[in-house]
């Protein structure tokens, strides 16, 4: 399977804006296509991409009714690393396949994974203007033989973000499988809530109580 590369450059050519209203938002678990059952005539998942950069030899292979549920898994295997990682991440398009965000929201990154060594999160976000920006790397997640689910909360998506592309990637030669991917908006508790009201009620309180100082200041001064 041919390879395409993912490195987004800042300041790179602008694309223009989708014209028309957003597409839909995807429903749960987020992501199109999260489980890898629909595979597009390349052999890659359908709405996914794969990609490498750096300095290294990445291949690609797609393990139909593999992963928990047996729905489909696509398999990463990296060699001859100097440099870079490899990853599957929703395609990064101007249409439906990139799951849409808020600017100022958080959201949860998550798919499950088989790997042979630590592997990261990579993260890349949709201007408003339509390009599309490389953000973060995770932590590094421990390896795991047997499936196991790996999820990420990043910060707040940057202003001007409208959709987000993600993926586990490998940081050293060996084998990386994921399939679910999931995007999940986290919800403010009732706790976070009481505390931000209190905030604001203690705000809007300091301002009335400074316009009265002022407006009970004798004339003159």
């Amino acid at each position: 399977v041919s390879v395409s590369t993912v490195r987004q450059v800042i300041g790179g050519p602008v694309r223009p804006a989708v014209a028309g209203p957003g597409p839909p938002r995807i429903p749960p678990p987020g992501v199109a296509n999260s489980r890898l059952s629909a595979v597009t005539a390349g052999g890659i998942p359908a709405c996914f991409r794969a990609g490498r950069y750096g300095t290294n030899h990445a291949t690609f292979r797609y393990q139909p009714r593999a992963g928990p549920g047996g729905a489909g898994a696509e398999l990463i295997s990296l060699t001859q690393r100097r440099s870079g990682t490899a990853q599957l991440v929703p395609a990064m398009d101007l249409g439906t396949c990139a799951p849409g965000v808020s600017a100022g929201r958080t959201c949860t990154l998550g798919a499950w994974y088989q790997s042979s060594g630590p592997v990261v999160f990579n993260v890349y976000y949709r201007t408003a203007v339509g390009t599309w920006i490389f953000w973060m790397t995770s932590p590094p997640v421990p390896a795991s033989r047997s499936w196991t689910p790996g999820t990420w909360t990043p910060p707040a998506m940057p202003s001007g973000a409208t959709a987000v592309s993600f993926g586990m990637a490998l940081r050293s030669d060996g084998t990386l499988a994921t399939t679910r991917y999931s995007l999940v908006p986290v919800r403010y508790t009732s706790t976070r809530l009481i505390v931000f009201a209190v905030l604001a009620a203690l705000v809007v309180a300091a301002v009335i109580v400074r316009r009265r100082r002022r407006g009970g200041r004798p004339a003159g001064t």
